[in-house]
């Protein structure tokens, strides 16, 4: 009982209403309706049968719901996991596409992802989802749009064609290929793609997917088009999913161990992003990243187990939660309950649905993900941003998905490194009649006092900067500046010391001293006084020299003078 009580699910029943259930109740059903339509779809572009993505909407929504510290964000199957897993499994040497080899890799990609994430929050390193910059995930996801759109073509079309891994060779093909386009197949794709988009303008909470979906499957059973070329699903498997049991050796691991990285670092960006994104809507939700990737680590790896293809979040699914005012986890159950249904009940109809239409409602949904407006802002107001959008953009296009990622990341971390290794450094003044100093080169009034340099240095003291802080604290006695006396290093902007740190202020200090310049500290934080205690720098600088405000250390240097 008291394990239960430790679940946030359960911990959320304390004050759990009937009001509140009819709420969750309305959520469920409606966020079902995205997801089944859905769920077909992007099993269907993960190069899965139907009913896996079907069975993502089961286990893994029920795993989660009882984790989840925010009710909004809704996981299942999604397009960008879905072009991950196609782009990354199909590459295995001897494995095709469809095959039972291939769906067991799959499978197995999303246990071993759930394992990872899980350990993300056990470790509480939910924070690493916050290094895969904006800029990068734009570029890369502006990409996946396009590679998702142009990859369904070919069933827009209603020709077969090869799985290519370069964006050239596919439309190559499709070029070859409009002499064999089938007219039924356009004719319901097109058609498909207009009347989403038209209810969309409409309404956005008309369930276009799965109103296309119908129409379609209903057109193909009364004409007959399935006998006439027209490809369909056919008969998908009845029923719940069995428990499945995987046996695997390190080659195998191997051979999908870029795919896996690659959706954990997708995933928890994605699922962060997302759930950040719509509870900053709600004053009275917070996301705790930590506790949602042991929710979401768990969801797959106990779907993995009941054959549910690699979940993610959802941004279209978990706005509906939010607009619907979605209470608690109990959307995600009432959703997998009514997956269920659909399983157990009509399966058959899932017989007549056109591949066409499944083209139309992927391609209605990823066009969202080309991020046109992110562009246009990071041009204008940061264009070191832009260019390392538009490079991840570009070799995710032509090059390839996994590239594309690997180049995101890199790209990330050359950013913060850049940004710690010359970290802002301001020389400060005082502002007439006050005891207030600002930078000098922002607020021209600000006079610096005789004799002195006041400097403030906002960053970590670190491995990566610590030879700039020593260059610039040189620089401002050196090679023959005169009439500086004194130094003081504002450290309010510094939030810790490392290893390294600790030896370039202890040069630093030693350089001043060499040359009779008085070095003070003054407004540090607690862990960095601790620091300097434990150093012995402390004692080295001496507390007359170490001050709880700037004006005491501008006060006390006058003071020595006269």
């Amino acid at each position: 009982m008291n394990l239960l009580r430790r679940i946030p699910l359960f911990k959320k029943f304390k004050s759990y209403t009937t009001k509140d259930l009819s709420y969750d109740l309305i959520a469920g059903l409606t966020i079902s309706i995205l997801l089944i339509p859905q769920g077909i779809s992007y099993a269907y572009l993960a190069g899965l049968p139907p009913q896996y993505g079907l069975y993502a909407g089961l286990v893994p929504l029920i795993v989660y719901a009882l984790f989840a510290s925010t009710p909004y964000l809704q996981i299942g199957p999604v397009a960008l996991t879905s072009l991950l897993i196609i782009s990354g499994i199909s590459q295995v040497n001897g494995v095709e596409i469809g095959s039972e080899l291939y769906i067991e890799l799959v499978l197995l990609t999303g246990l071993l992802v759930g394992i990872l994430q899980f350990f993300l929050g056990v470790f509480n390193l939910g924070v690493t989802a916050n290094f895969l910059s904006r800029p990068v995930i734009a570029g890369f996801t502006s990409a996946a749009a396009i590679i998702i759109t142009i990859s369904q073509i070919k069933d827009i079309f209603g020709v077969k064609l090869e799985q290519y891994k370069f964006l050239h060779q596919r439309l190559y093909a499709l070029y070859q290929s409009l002499p064999d386009i089938q007219i039924n197949a356009l004719l319901l794709g097109s058609a498909s793609i207009f009347l989403i988009f038209l209810m969309r303008k409409i309404n956005r909470r008309i369930p276009g997917a799965l109103i296309v979906l119908l129409i379609g499957s209903t057109i193909t059973w009364y004409f007959g088009l399935d006998q006439q070329g027209l490809k369909t699903i056919g008969l998908v498997e009845v029923g719940l999913p069995a428990f499945r049991f995987y046996s695997f050796d390190l080659s195998t691991i191997r051979s999908i161990l870029p795919t896996v990285i690659t959706l954990t670092i997708f995933g928890a960006v994605e699922c962060m992003t997302i759930s950040k994104a719509i509870a900053s809507k709600d004053p009275n939700v917070r996301t705790k990243p930590n506790q949602e990737f042991i929710g979401i680590g768990l969801s797959k790896v106990f779907g993995a187990f009941f054959q549910a293809m690699p979940t993610s979040g959802s941004f279209s699914r978990s706005a509906v939660a939010h607009d619907m005012q979605a209470k608690s986890g109990i959307v995600a159950i009432i959703s997998a309950l009514t997956v269920a249904v659909v399983l157990l009940l009509l399966s058959p109809v899932l017989y007549y649905i056109p591949f066409a239409v499944l083209a139309a409602i992927i391609i209605s949904s990823v066009l969202n993900l080309f991020e046109y407006k992110e562009s246009q802002f990071l041009w204008k107001y940061h264009r070191r941003d832009f260019w390392n959008m538009t490079v991840t953009f570009l070799v995710t296009l032509v090059i390839g998905i996994e590239q594309g990622v690997l180049i995101g990341v890199i790209l990330s971390i050359i950013k913060v490194l850049m940004k710690s290794a010359e970290p802002h450094i301001a020389i400060l003044g005082q502002l007439p009649g006050t005891n207030v100093y600002k930078n000098i080169d922002r607020f021209e009034e600000a006079i610096v006092p005789a004799d002195m340099l006041i400097v403030r240095f906002d960053d970590e003291l670190y491995f990566a900067n610590a030879a700039f802080f020593v260059e610039q604290f040189k620089s401002y006695v050196e090679p023959n500046t005169t009439g500086v006396k004194a130094v003081v290093l504002d450290a309010s902007g510094m939030n810790g010391i490392d290893s390294v740190g600790i030896r370039a202020f202890d040069e630093v200090l030693d350089f001043y001293t060499s040359r009779d310049i008085e070095f003070n500290v003054c407004r540090a934080i607690g862990p960095v006084r601790d620091t300097l205690q434990r150093t012995g720098l402390m004692s080295r600088l001496g507390s007359h020299n170490n001050f709880l405000q700037i004006q005491d250390a501008v006060d006390d240097f006058h003071k020595v003078l006269s």
